[in-house]
C-alpha cells in the first residue's frame, strides 16, 4: 500500500476531526499515565522482593497496554480522518505518514495547538516510561545476582564500623 493515501468523503468538519483526535489523544494520555504508574510501583514490588504483587501488577500492565494498542489505533485513524479533510480543501495535498503532526497542522487554529500540546506531552511520557522501565531493569538484574536478601552485603557506607571494645579495669 502506498504510503500516501486517500480516504472517502467520511462527512466530518475540520473542526470536528480535531476535536475527536483532541479526545483520542487525551484518553491516550490518560493510559501512558496509568501505564507509568503502574511501573512505579513494579519498582516498589521488585525493590521489597513481593513476587505475588509483582504477577499482578504485571497482569495489570499488560491490560493497559491491550487497551492503549486499541486507542492508538483510533488516534491513527483520526489522524488519518483529518490528514484527508485538510487535503480536500487543497486538492493537491495528500497526508503522507512521514509527514509529522506539525505539517499537517499548519494553521494557529486554537485545536491545532492544543493536538500539538498533546502531541508533546505523549512524547515526554514515553521518555519517563523508557527511563522507569531501565529502572526496574536494572533493578531485577541486580535481583538476580543477588536473589536471596540475606546474601547481600551492604555497601560500604551503610555498614557499620567495627570497633575494638577497650576493657576497662572494672571489668578484668
Amino acid at each position: 500500500m502506498s504510503q500516501k493515501r486517500r480516504i472517502s468523503d467520511v462527512g466530518l468538519s475540520i473542526t470536528e476531526a480535531q476535536t475527536d483526535l483532541i479526545a483520542q489523544m487525551q484518553h491516550e494520555i490518560r493510559l501512558m499515565r496509568e501505564i507509568l504508574a503502574n511501573m512505579h510501583e513494579e519498582q516498589e514490588a521488585i525493590l521489597e522482593t513481593f513476587k505475588e504483587k509483582l504477577v499482578a501488577i504485571m497482569q495489570a500492565r499488560k491490560e493497559l497496554f491491550n487497551e492503549l494498542v486499541k486507542v492508538r489505533t483510533l488516534r491513527m485513524n483520526s489522524v488519518q480522518t483529518l490528514a484527508t479533510l485538510l487535503s480536500q480543501g487543497n486538492g493537491e495535498r495528500l497526508f503522507s505518514e512521514k509527514e509529522g503532526l506539525t505539517t499537517l497542522l499548519a494553521n494557529d487554529s486554537d485545536e491545532a495547538c492544543e493536538i500539538l500540546s498533546l502531541r508533546d506531552q505523549m512524547v515526554a511520557l514515553v521518555e519517563k516510561m523508557n527511563e522507569q522501565n531501565c529502572r526496574n531493569s536494572d533493578l531485577v538484574k541486580h535481583q538476580i545476582v543477588y536473589p536471596n536478601q540475606s546474601q547481600r552485603t551492604p555497601p560500604k557506607h551503610l555498614r557499620k564500623p567495627k570497633t575494638k571494645r577497650v576493657l576497662v579495669e572494672d571489668e578484668i
